[in-house]
């Protein structure tokens, strides 16, 4: 009795196969999400989805340890017991790929630990998404059943690598039902609750259809004859992929705006907005637009609203539209430049691509003296032909401003002449 009782809890798995989960889930959970650490402010958003986005390197990781771990059990040859006696399926089934799922788990958990407690620390806004991090452990669990039931039907080295490459194939899929969404979360877009539940709900349904069909595999399989065992997987998993198909036409929208009002800060140019989780890049953001504004006048930088990009504005309210980039160290640089480049016109000759003509020149030379007016390196913004011999012209003008100024309507279109 306590031999039976013990086989339900500790499956016929070497003990190395929980080693190797457990250890290879902390350590790839870990470096795909140490960067977040490091970004200028603490987004929760970013950090939950990262329970699901983990799965771009954990999955092939949970999926290819399950596949080896019924590599003791789970050929024909390798039933030892008499003809007639029951044979043990949705126990081994169960026991396998509940022992993978929650040292895998167990050590998802202690990667993303660090991250998240760092995060929580920096955070001064919002609160952890408990659905969408319970759809990441659903989506391992899943994969671990997939590894598991692969494992039991084919050859240990075949199922390896194929686990492996239908999770990494996997990571390819679109749909509701994704195990990981193509885009990254920031604080400012959430996942709908309602499809995060629906996300769970279909891949604890897939664990457990693919339990069932382990299950009938082990019970059924015999040496001479796989063809019944076989028909049942497929009736087991046909369901599953299904819904997932069913998935990919979702109408519905992934992600939607979290509708929260921004904090803001006056310049003497134009008002500056961002998302409440990053209000502490605020007083930096409003400094150097500030410190700009002064610089260039009113009629290069008018009065107006500057938004973070993460911020749901009505459409039509927002002067200019920052996409700050927070995980970069420079990122108060690069949000200067982005607004630089709005204001002379050098985004209008971006979007047009002829790199070569005067207009291109010339508006990247305003840009860069810009740059240059607010405190930062204008050298970025003059990488087109003939645009630091126009940079040169401009600041050798008695008043750089109004020779930009009397130009403006036409840097503006691309259309500038030479400062020289």
């Amino acid at each position: 009795m306590m031999a039976e009782q013990a086989a339900l809890l500790f499956p016929p798995a070497r003990w190395q196969v929980g080693v190797v989960g457990m250890v290879g889930s902390a350590a790839l959970s870990f470096v795909h999400s140490r960067p977040l650490a490091d970004w200028a402010y603490g987004d929760l958003a970013a950090v939950s989805a990262e329970f699901r986005q983990s799965m771009l390197t954990v999955g092939i990781l949970v999926a290819a340890v399950a596949a080896f771990a019924p590599s003791t059990f789970a050929g024909p040859r390798e039933v030892h017991a008499p003809l007639g006696s029951p044979r043990r399926g949705a126990q081994l089934a169960v026991a396998t790929i509940g022992f993978v799922a929650a040292t895998s788990a167990v050590g998802l958990t202690l990667g993303l630990l660090p991250t998240v407690w760092s995060t929580i620390s920096n955070a001064t806004w919002g609160s952890l998404d408990a659905a969408a991090i319970v759809s990441g452990y659903a989506a391992l669990l899943a994969y671990a059943a997939l590894g598991v039931l692969l494992g039991c039907v084919l050859p240990t080295y075949a199922a390896v690598p194929v686990a492996a490459a239908a999770a990494y194939v996997l990571l390819f899929s679109t749909g509701a039902f994704a195990p990981v969404f193509q885009f990254d979360i920031i604080s400012g877009l959430v996942v709908p609750t309602d499809l995060s539940l629906g996300r769970t709900a279909f891949f604890l349904g897939t664990a457990v259809s693919l339990g069932i069909a382990t299950s009938a595999w082990l019970r059924m399989r015999t040496v001479s004859d796989l063809r019944a065992p076989a028909a049942a997987v497929v009736v087991a998993v046909l369901p599953v992929a299904l819904v997932f198909l069913l998935g990919r036409s979702y109408g519905g929208a992934l992600v939607e705006g979290d509708t929260a009002a921004p904090v803001c800060a006056d310049t003497v140019g134009p008002e500056v907005c961002v998302h409440p989780a990053r209000d502490v890049m605020l007083a930096p953001l409003a400094g150097a637009v500030d410190t700009l504004a002064t610089g260039v006048g009113p009629q290069i930088l008018p009065p107006g609203v500057v938004y973070d990009a993460s911020v749901t504005v009505p459409e039509g309210e927002a002067d200019y539209v920052l996409h700050l980039q927070a995980q970069e160290t420079d990122w108060l640089e690069t949000a200067i430049g982005d607004l630089a480049t709005d204001a002379s016109g050098l985004g209008t000759c971006i979007g047009l691509g002829d790199d070569e003509s005067q207009g291109f020149a010339t508006s990247s030379a305003a840009a860069a003296w810009m740059m240059e007016n607010a405190g930062f390196d204008p050298q970025p913004l003059l990488q087109v032909p003939d645009a630091s011999e126009e940079y040169d012209a401009l600041r050798r003008t008695p008043d750089p401003a109004s020779a930009i100024e009397r130009d403006l309507s036409a840097l503006r279109g691309c259309r500038g002449t030479s400062f020289g």
